[in-house]
């Protein structure tokens, strides 16, 4: 599979589930975006864990093809969830505008927390390593999981902070 298709597919896996997403959680009337961010902050935990603990990558082109395809994935990921997530909420034909409000939180936080770490895999050699300045794949996947680990955390104390603010 060349790498076309495979950003065509990483595209429209984060269009579809930010669609999905965006979609539901409107016409959900008790929909807590708080509780969303706190799970979606335990996720990335976990899978930031699990690349780091390396028990599943102990062979390298295991490791070279997890750390390639995981860095586009969350370039592409970063940029089409929020967005569309965004428009969903905005396009689901709600009775009420109030209920929009709540997955427009939950995609600006995943904006902001994504769009510093997306930086990074564009100002390093995480996505494309040019040939004068190549990271080993085990140092590509441990600037990953650590990527997804302040993320995760980031997105639980947003959401928690959140829940501390609510009147819920």
């Amino acid at each position: 599979m060349n790498i076309r298709t495979k950003l065509n597919i990483s595209v429209l896996i984060g269009c579809v589930f930010g669609l999905y997403l965006g979609w539901s959680f409107t016409n959900y009337a008790n929909f807590k975006y708080f509780k969303f961010l706190n799970i979606s902050g335990l996720t990335l935990n976990m899978l930031g864990v699990t690349l780091l603990s390396g028990v599943i990558l102990t062979k390298r082109p295991i490791q070279k093809a997890i750390a390639d395809e995981l860095a586009r994935f969350t370039l592409i990921f970063s940029t089409c969830f929020p967005a569309s997530m965004a428009l969903a909420s905005m396009f689901s034909f709600s009775d009420n505008f109030s209920s929009v409000i709540p997955v427009l939180k939950v995609a600006a936080a995943f904006s902001l927390t994504l769009l510093i770490p997306c930086l990074i895999i564009f100002q390093t050699p995480m996505l494309e390593p040019p040939l004068d300045k190549q990271y080993a794949p085990e140092t590509r996947i441990k600037i990953l999981g650590a990527i997804f680990i302040v993320v995760g955390f980031a997105l639980q104390i947003i959401g928690s902070t959140s829940d501390l603010l609510s009147d819920a």
